[in-house]
């Protein structure tokens, strides 16, 4: 198992102004929780195929009894 990361919006939208997206594949993995996805791609801040490009992003939808117990 290699490095692992779990991406907030912003890294994977401003490594995307710079052309340097794929820079996120020094990570063996990374996590994209469900709010995050929705917000790079969502708002039309990143293309889709430029992050399906990345063999390594894995999206992440909890469920909501999943997300209550963090927000309690």
């Amino acid at each position: 198992m290699g490095l692992e990361c779990v991406a907030d919006a912003g890294p994977p939208i401003h490594l995307t102004e710079i052309g340097a997206l794929s820079a996120l594949r020094v990570f063996s993995r990374v996590h994209v929780p469900e709010a995050v996805w929705n917000e790079i791609v969502g708002q039309e801040n990143i293309d889709t195929s430029l992050l399906k490009a990345l063999d390594n992003l894995q999206q992440h939808s909890p469920k909501q009894s999943e997300i209550e117990k963090f927000v309690h």
